[in-house]
């Protein structure tokens, strides 16, 4: 692979990650369009969450070991020894300050942590990332050597929504339409349980529905059993 080299460890599943998986899509976006190669490090990741990361031109190395054991570690550190990545990013709540520290990082790979909760996401990163519109997490008691990047000048944007050129959607007057989402996976099942009770009033059952479902939701998720016209 010819350029600077950015490794992701991110996991996706039903039970969660999409988001993780999604939102370091967009630092591999940019990476990428500045002359960089970018590798997935993954334990778990739905197929077409493979798929989308292939047509951005990422590569994917998948794990064998379970996530976070002792043996998912060695793997993961073997890897990035043989790859040799200027940059190791990591993003996910299973992914501990233990979990990094015990990492064997090649001797020039700096690791940035993606962190929504403050000090306690992390070890001894190069770089901190809190990708949200608040800057509201206290960073005082990080390492010095951390860089902090916070606030919504960090929010993690990728390039198809920042280059959409679609007009404002109208205000309409009278409800018709509902779109409903609930992420990539929707383990709670919410998008069902709001299908239920919006149904449960006389007001709406006018309303023409429409349930988007992300790439990791199961195929005998209860969503499948809605008629399409009910």
């Amino acid at each position: 692979m010819n350029g600077p080299i950015l490794t992701i460890r991110a996991d996706a599943s039903h039970q969660g990650g999409t988001g993780h998986i999604m939102r370091t899509l967009a630092i591999a976006q940019e990476w990428i369009s500045r002359g960089g190669n970018c590798t997935y490090i993954c334990a778990s990741l739905p197929d077409t969450f493979l798929r989308r990361l292939e047509l951005e031109n990422c590569r994917v190395e998948r794990l064998v070991s379970t996530p976070t054991s002792a043996e998912e570690i060695v793997e993961t550190s073997t890897l990035l020894q043989k790859l040799k990545p200027h940059w190791l990013l990591i993003d996910g709540y299973s992914f501990t300050p233990s979990y990094q520290a015990s990492l064997n990082l090649p001797k020039k790979t700096k690791l940035a942590v993606i962190s929504d909760f403050g000090c306690n996401d992390f070890d001894d990163p190069d770089l901190a990332i809190h990708s949200n519109i608040e800057d509201l997490v206290d960073y005082t008691a990080a390492p010095n050597k951390t860089i902090i990047l916070s606030g919504s000048d960090y929010i993690l944007i990728r390039k198809e929504i920042l280059n959409t050129t679609t007009s404002p959607t109208p205000i309409i007057p009278k409800e018709k339409n509902l779109l409903i989402t609930m992420g990539g996976s929707d383990p709670m099942e919410a998008s069902f349980l709001s299908c239920q009770e919006i149904l449960k009033h006389k007001h709406f059952q006018q309303l023409n529905i429409q349930v988007i479902l992300g790439a990791a939701y199961p195929t005998i998720g209860k969503m499948h059993t809605i008629q399409p016209d009910s």
